[in-house]
């Protein structure tokens, strides 16, 4: 199943001033607990030929890159653009994987698009069942003349995915609010008690975040929850349904910073007399299957924020919201620009 997530870095425009940039490439994609894929990473490189690639890689917990019978880790160049003077080299430290390509011969790879190389990725029996991120970081690139090019770093989810249940369990606290980040498409129109909702526009001027009510959910989708306490049972079911959405989430947990690149992190806080977002502390940890709010720091000041509500509810938007007949980074726009009030 596809899922349109709310990419804050497109209202930031380093979607379109890097789209033309040289640079490496991973498609999203999914793995079960237990089993290996083989991925490809990919190498656009329209704008100049080069000698030299390396990168580092890290993937979430739970994930590795196996080794053989000869203790090297699973990763091949790709024939079709590497020469016979190109060596793949891979190695770990401190966790993160270490690519370098090179030529003995100081010759250029082959094309300039397609794959590079491919890496088998292996999950672990135990993985935890979730979408995460996995990151492509500190690229050098060396060209014919021996000059450097630093690209961007590149992310791409990663979706452990195993048999989904019928239903998961949701826990409202004794306040009365709460965030929740599910793996799985969740069906909330026969659920009284409490109410689920995405946080679908930020008001700079005012400081504050408003909530629309959701009928169903995109797994992936950063909910906030508020109801009577109690524990509830939500049935898992498909969902059709795109939700233009500021809020992310954790299915493993994680520790946050204030910031994250030019997003700022908030958090759910209820301990005054009604909830509200706060800026994030450096270390501060969500826990698994909780989310948090992210605002581009460009608009966001450090000021809480408080929490408003749409007065009609919305069972969701089809995730083709240009009617294309597919789901794609133009329905992501329209998606960004509806959070901003744009449309």
């Amino acid at each position: 199943m596809k899922t349109i997530k709310l990419l804050l870095s497109v209202v930031l425009l380093t979607f379109a001033s890097n789209t033309f940039a040289d640079n490496l490439a991973v498609e999203d994609f999914t793995i079960a607990p237990g089993s290996t894929k083989t991925i490809s990473i990919e190498l656009n490189n329209p704008n100049s030929e080069y000698i030299m690639v390396e990168f580092w890689l890290s993937l979430p917990n739970g994930l590795t890159i196996p080794k053989d019978e000869d203790d090297y880790y699973l990763a091949e160049g790709n024939s079709s653009r590497f020469k016979r003077s190109h060596t793949l080299e891979v190695s770990k430290q401190d966790g993160y994987y270490h690519f370098l390509i090179y030529s003995s011969r100081n010759e250029a790879l082959k094309g300039n698009s397609g794959e590079l190389i491919s890496v088998t990725i292996e999950a672990a029996s135990n993985a935890q069942i979730g979408t995460y991120t996995a990151n492509i970081f500190n690229q050098l690139y060396n060209d014919p003349s021996k000059n450097e090019v630093l690209p961007n770093d590149v992310s791409f989810n990663i979706t452990v995915q195993g048999q989904a249940p019928n239903d998961v369990t949701i826990v409202i606290p004794n306040k009365g609010a709460t965030t929740y980040y599910s793996p799985y498409d969740l069906d909330f129109s026969s659920i009284s008690g409490f109410k689920a909702y995405v946080a679908n526009h930020y008001d700079s001027n005012n400081a504050t975040i408003s909530m629309q009510a959701v009928d169903d959910a995109l797994a992936g989708t950063g909910l906030y929850l508020t109801g009577t306490p109690g524990q509830y049972t939500v049935p898992v079911k498909t969902s059709k349904n795109a939700s233009a959405d500021l809020l992310t989430g954790t299915n493993g947990g994680i520790t946050l910073t204030p910031t994250a690149g030019k997003l700022s992190n908030l958090v759910l806080s209820t301990t005054g007399s009604e909830p509200l977002f706060r800026a994030a502390t450096n270390g501060e940890n969500v826990a698994a299957n909780n989310a948090w709010l992210q605002l581009p720091t460009s608009i966001y000041n450090g000021q809480q924020v408080t929490i408003t509500f749409e007065s009609n509810s919305s069972g969701g938007l089809n995730g083709d919201l240009n009617k294309d007949g597919n789901i794609t980074v133009t329905d992501v726009m329209i998606l960004v620009n509806m959070a901003l009030g744009l449309l």
